[in-house]
């Protein structure tokens, strides 16, 4: 089938990716490991394309949720070392090693899976445990560790090779709970260095801890939303400067005059206090662009920024653009993106929604075709 135009799409800039990573990475010991983390679609950047590009500027390793992620980037050819930071199911386990993808294990039933597929191939298969230092989410608890190590080394076809925890508050290291988990993250390690009968690969920091707290980087650090150039806390925007990859572009498919008093989208949720250019921009919730915007958010066209008026559609949103008479029909409209006062941040868009730019970026749809730039 040939392509067809679509008015609509999210262009993704490599480079900014690669530059943003590069600045990550002058932060690190030279002996610090950095696994990007290109899980969500690579936080709807795209998956594929980011992950060839981060393992060929030098990426140690590559993190995924689910294997499904992982199996997408192997069938693609990247060889880069993988690891299933959301663990996996007993029932997937012979999938994860026919693909060579590492596991977080925190369940002997895992174990139990991942050690006989070992046995069957003639070979030790690497995991890392999760320890739960006290996010209440995924992994062993504190007191179960040295229990669940034993079990995990009393197993032929399984080798210990890192240990990994997970931090609640990493963008303020000098909370209390912040530095009660990383005190109990320290003793873990010492724990698995006890057990491992080789080098562990000893891995806490996520980007706000990477940024904001040196002594938490140990053998690895786990890169996320850095990488896409959006600062994962308002303390690290001082520390590093970082470029927005993406850009989400659209344009104006009709413009139309209307009296003061008339009503504007679904319900009439906004009025028109005079006489009003509205453009029509063709995108909409289908395509990630939240309802949770409607009469809430703008949009850069003609170099400023103008509002976006009435009820977010399906497939349309409204925005005013009398205050810019020169736009016409065709014109382009950038709902993140753009220069100087003009631009639009997922930041932005975040906080007028009551969320975080990671669900802003991860929510625009499959349906927005990605367009890369070198």
């Amino acid at each position: 089938m040939r392509d067809l135009f679509r008015p609509t799409t999210a262009e993704i800039n490599l480079g900014a990716i690669e530059r943003n990573y590069r600045t990550v990475r002058g932060l690190l010991r030279p002996s610090t490991k950095f696994l990007a983390v290109v899980k969500a679609d690579a936080y709807g950047h795209g998956a594929v394309p980011v992950a060839r590009r981060l393992c060929a500027s030098g990426a140690d390793w590559l993190g995924v949720a689910q294997v499904e992620e992982g199996a997408q980037l192997r069938r693609e050819g990247i060889s880069c070392p993988i690891l299933i930071m959301q663990g996996l199911q007993p029932a997937e386990a012979g999938a994860a090693v026919d693909l060579g993808l590492t596991a977080l294990v925190f369940q002997k039933s895992v174990v139990d899976a991942l050690a006989a597929h070992g046995r069957k191939a003639g070979k030790k298969i690497p995991v890392h445990v999760k320890v739960d230092t006290g996010m209440t989410r995924l992994g062993v608890l504190p007191e179960d560790l040295a229990g669940f190590l034993d079990y995990v080394m009393g197993q032929d076809g399984i080798q210990f090779e890192g240990i990994g925890s997970h931090l609640a508050s990493a963008e303020n290291p000098e909370d209390s709970a912040t530095v009660r988990q990383k005190q109990i993250f320290a003793q873990a390690t010492e724990v698995g260095t006890r057990k491992a009968r080789g080098p562990l690969l000893r891995h806490l920091a996520n980007s706000a801890a990477t940024i904001l707290d040196p002594g938490s980087h140990y053998d690895m650090v786990r890169i996320g939303i850095t990488l896409y150039g959006e600062h994962p806390a308002p303390r690290t925007q001082p520390r590093v400067n970082l470029e927005p990859a993406l850009t989400w572009r659209t344009f104006v498919s009709q413009i139309k005059t209307v009296p003061a008093g008339t009503g504007v989208s679904y319900g009439g949720t906004f009025r028109t206090s005079r006489e009003s250019r509205i453009g029509v921009l063709p995108v909409g919730y289908a395509d990630g662009y939240p309802r949770a915007l409607s009469n809430n958010a703008e949009v850069a066209v003609g170099g400023s920024k103008c509002p976006l008026v009435g009820t977010v559609c399906m497939d349309l949103v409204m925005v005013d653009l009398t205050a810019v008479p020169g736009v016409k029909e065709g014109d382009e409209a950038l709902l993140l993106g753009g220069v100087g006062d003009a631009r639009i941040s997922a930041g932005e868009l975040a906080r007028r929604c009551g969320t975080i730019s990671y669900e802003i970026l991860c929510g625009i749809g499959k349906r927005v075709p990605r367009v890369y730039l070198e």
